[in-house]
């Protein structure tokens, strides 16, 4: 290997890409790295030797972008998550975060998507980034950094967010989410979720200007909590009378046949017609 060294006239690349051909990889890499062709040389630690370790200890010393790009797609393929996302972010590169986000959820590292998320937004601006941002500080019960996240300028869309959220059991950063928005509706089954009863309806369902809307929300109530329906009734009649003037005409789903025999004892509207 000296010989490469004490030579200095002749076409490095060519003969470093002869070398590979003719499988003298470390020659190769010898060749590519006095020529300092470092990404040439990396890939041959990747491809070639087959070393990721070396490939690391490579980046490391010669600091190139580029280099650690190769190093991370390399980790990333070989199911080292945590490492690849290290790598990223010395790369600074966000073009992978499509691959690196569904390798992370699949390897359930929360807390480093996060850190990789938050430099990839620095550099685009992707509903797909602001959302599965939110989605990790969730998983990771960063509930306070939600909070603020929603409150600065983000292109998440919320509603998938807080439905998602909602599908996957994480209903305290759900709630954040739909109180926010002002999703009542969702609000509401959210907090039944999380058996916060009193709030469900005192605090959420008057503020719904919408009878479809509360009455999905009673149907929801009943399926999950039957006994508790009459606290629903007695605080739906705080909204029946203004909600009608806003209706010509409204029906309202009969109750009873979904209801044990004896759990009503306030007040339930059958029908309410022209």
């Amino acid at each position: 290997m000296d010989y490469i060294n004490r030579l200095d006239n002749f076409d490095g690349p060519a003969v470093g890409e002869v070398a590979v051909e003719a499988q003298l990889y470390e020659e190769a890499f010898a060749i590519f790295k006095k020529f300092n062709l470092n990404v040439q040389a990396v890939n041959v630690l990747l491809d070639n030797i087959q070393s990721i370790e070396r490939a690391v200890e490579f980046a490391f010393r010669v600091e190139e972008d580029a280099v650690w790009s190769q190093v991370a797609k390399a980790q990333l393929r070989e199911g080292l998550v945590s490492d690849a996302i290290e790598s990223f972010i010395r790369a600074d590169d966000e073009t992978q975060f499509l691959d690196v986000i569904r390798a992370a959820e699949d390897a359930n590292v929360y807390h480093d998507l996060v850190k990789y998320l938050l430099m990839v937004r620095q550099k685009v601006k992707e509903p797909k980034v602001d959302g599965e941002l939110i989605f990790a500080y969730a998983k990771i019960d960063r509930l306070g950094e939600i909070e603020e996240f929603i409150l600065m300028p983000n292109v998440a869309n919320l509603q998938n967010v807080g439905d998602r959220l909602f599908d996957d059991a994480l209903y305290e950063a759900a709630k954040i989410i739909f109180a926010f928005i002002s999703n009542w509706a969702k609000l509401a089954c959210t907090l039944v979720k999380l058996k916060q009863f009193q709030g469900a309806f005192k605090d959420v369902v008057v503020k719904v200007a919408n009878v479809e809307l509360y009455y999905k929300a009673v149907h929801f109530y009943l399926q999950e909590h039957p006994d508790l329906i009459n606290d629903v009734l007695h605080v739906l009649a705080l909204r029946v009378d203004h909600t009608l003037r806003l209706l010509t005409e409204m029906r309202i789903v009969r109750y009873r046949a979904v209801l044990p025999i004896g759990v009503v004892s306030a007040p339930l509207p059958l029908e309410i017609g022209r």
